[in-house]
C-alpha cells in the first residue's frame, strides 16, 4: 500500500525554553496493561525511549509527560513512544489517543504522532485520534488549531477550533488519500476531555481556542 502522510501542524505558542529529560510515566491504569509485552503492575512506572504500550481487551491507561501533559489511551490500543529531547515520535498503530499538552517538551517545541494513515505534528492543544483501521484515521482537533499539508500536494489547510473541529482520512483502492471534513463529534466528548485535563491541574476554556 503507498504510503501517505498528512501533516497536521496543531500551531499554539509555547515557550521556547530549552526542555530537560523527557520525564515519562504510567500515572494510572485499569485492567491489563503492558510495556514491552510485560504487565504493568504499579503506577508511576517509567516510561523509556521505545517503550510500546498496549491496554489489552477494556483496559485504559494515562501517561504524564513532564508533569503538563498527558496522554490516555483507551481499550484494544498499541501505541510506541519514541519520546526524548531530540527525538519525539509516537506511533499509534491501533486504537484510541487523546491528549491535553500543556508544555513543550522537545527542543523542536512538537512531537510527532504517526498512524498508518495519517501524521500529526502536536504543537500543544487538546485532541482526540482515533486508528478505525488500517485505511481510516479520525483526527479531532478538540480546542487549538492545526496547519493541514498534504506532503504530495501543495494543498495547506490551517484548522483552528474553539470548540472541535474533526477530519476523517481514509486511503482508497488506488491509493489515493480522501479527507472527509465534517465525519462530526465522534468517540469522545467535552466532558471525558475536561476530565483528562483535570489530571494535570488544567482546564479547558471552550469559548476560544487554546493560546497556550
Amino acid at each position: 500500500m503507498k504510503k501517505i502522510s498528512i501533516l497536521l501542524i496543531l500551531g499554539l505558542a509555547l515557550s521556547c525554553a530549552k526542555q530537560a529529560k523527557v520525564d515519562m510515566k504510567i500515572h494510572s491504569y485499569t485492567g491489563k496493561v503492558t510495556v514491552n509485552s510485560n504487565t504493568v503492575t504499579q503506577i508511576n512506572m517509567v516510561i523509556n525511549q521505545g517503550d510500546a504500550i498496549e491496554t489489552i481487551g477494556e483496559s485504559t491507561c494515562d501517561i504524564i509527560i513532564n508533569d503538563k501533559n498527558i496522554l490516555r489511551l483507551k481499550p484494544d490500543t498499541k501505541l510506541t513512544i519514541n519520546m526524548s529531547d531530540k527525538k519525539n515520535t509516537l506511533l499509534l498503530e491501533k486504537g484510541w489517543l487523546a491528549g491535553v499538552t500543556r508544555r513543550a517538551f522537545t527542543k523542536e517545541g512538537k512531537f510527532l504522532i504517526k498512524t498508518p494513515t495519517v501524521a500529526a505534528a502536536v504543537r500543544g492543544t487538546s485532541f482526540c485520534l482515533k486508528v478505525e483501521n488500517d485505511k481510516n484515521t479520525y483526527f479531532c482537533t478538540c480546542n487549538g488549531s492545526i496547519e493541514l499539508t498534504g506532503e504530495s500536494s501543495s494543498r495547506s489547510e490551517t484548522v483552528e477550533a474553539a470548540h472541535h473541529s474533526a477530519r476523517r482520512f481514509t486511503i482508497d483502492k488506488t491509493g489515493a488519500l480522501i479527507q472527509d471534513n465534517n465525519p462530526g463529534m465522534l468517540y469522545h466528548t467535552d466532558s471525558g476531555l475536561e476530565e483528562i485535563a483535570k489530571v494535570i491541574g488544567e482546564t479547558i476554556d471552550w469559548s476560544k481556542p487554546d493560546t497556550h
